[in-house]
């Protein structure tokens, strides 16, 4: 059975986009990234591909290896809406 991928408006999915456009603008490999913030190269790619999301921390070692203020980093909150949680039926 093929990988379900997370919906494209889940938080680890924009994170993902937002690592792997700034990796790319900056001609960087995965690996490159991972040496730069001191996280696996396995763990970079699981958040490129939105399946998993990136810690606090983390989070501040990525935006210094991508050459972002961390506030830039987290610029990605302000947009994000959560869907809303759909209420269960009673039973």
């Amino acid at each position: 059975m093929p990988r379900q991928r997370p919906p494209e408006t889940s938080l680890p999915v924009v994170i993902g986009r937002l690592v792997r456009q700034r990796r790319l603008e900056l001609k960087l490999e995965q690996d490159e990234l991972a040496t730069r913030s001191g996280l696996s190269k396995a763990v970079i790619r699981r958040y490129e591909f939105g399946d998993r999301s990136p810690s606090w921390e983390a989070m501040l070692r990525l935006a210094r290896a991508l050459e972002l203020r961390p506030s830039e980093f987290v610029a990605v909150f302000e947009d994000w809406q959560p869907k809303p949680k759909r209420k269960k039926a009673a039973a």
